[in-house]
């Protein structure tokens, strides 16, 4: 199963709270509007920044994403750890 790293498409660490996605959010959505992409590009990535920011914003998406994430990091450790030689 694949998830969607919300984190990094807003771009805030998996720490930040409500109020910071927010605020970052907001600076990205005015960095958009002033950009010179065409309008079709600006759609898109708007409503790709609005996903993420409804997903972050949902406690139960945003704790799945955790536990997701965080299996992910482990499974990687677990994975090179057992690739070692002894």
């Amino acid at each position: 199963m694949y998830m969607k790293n919300h984190y990094d498409i807003i771009g805030v660490n998996k720490n930040a709270s409500t109020n910071e996605i927010h605020e970052v959010v907001k600076q990205r959505i005015g960095q958009l509007k002033q950009s010179s992409l065409n309008l079709a590009e600006k759609k898109k990535a708007l409503n790709i920044l609005e996903e993420s920011y409804k997903f972050l914003s949902d406690y139960h998406s945003r704790k799945n994403l955790d536990l997701y994430l965080n299996s992910k990091k482990n499974n990687i450790f677990i994975n090179s750890f057992f690739k070692t030689d002894f």
